[in-house]
């Protein structure tokens, strides 16, 4: 039982530091974000200024501040998709890491006691880890205080409701 327990634990902590490092990425990704899209205002204020200077000439060749602040457009639209992409993908992988770092330590909770698996809290719904999805994980609120503070749960969909 204890060589269960440590491969457990071990796992546990593998999945914590994938997790801390995931969460990481995902901040520098939604910052990379928003840089781009500050950079990307600045530019296009930038040329906007350029050409809005009064001027006894008229501008004749107009096409070049256009053709500037549409290359400027694309570039930063496939930046920003494919940032965008990462994002969510990471994201994606990080809720399915936490789901999977959640289990085990419901099944470290149970090896820890000793209980039988089948009747542990973990195993009641009889949704395998396989199974569970981000998808499937929804929150409800509950209003269990009388002062309208919202306490979060998570719940599985099927199961209380």
């Amino acid at each position: 039982m204890e060589s269960g327990y440590e491969e457990l634990k071990g796992r546990s902590d593998e999945l914590a530091l994938i997790n801390y490092r995931q969460e990481k990425r995902v901040n520098g990704l939604e910052n990379k974000c928003h840089y781009l899209s500050i950079f990307y205002f600045i530019f296009q204020a930038m040329i906007l200024i350029s050409i809005s200077e009064p001027s006894s000439a008229r501008c004749k060749r107009w096409w070049v501040p256009f053709t500037l602040s549409l290359l400027s457009s694309i570039l930063y639209g496939i930046t920003l998709s494919h940032t965008m992409y990462k994002f969510v993908r990471t994201r994606y992988q990080l809720d399915m890491n936490r789901l999977e770092h959640e289990m085990l330590r419901r099944e470290l909770h149970v090896a820890r006691y000793q209980r039988d698996p089948v009747q542990s809290p973990s195993n009641q719904s009889g949704v395998s880890r396989r199974q569970l999805k981000p998808d499937k994980v929804m929150w409800e609120s509950v209003n269990r205080f009388p002062c309208g503070v919202l306490n979060l749960h998570r719940s599985v969909k099927g199961e209380g409701m």
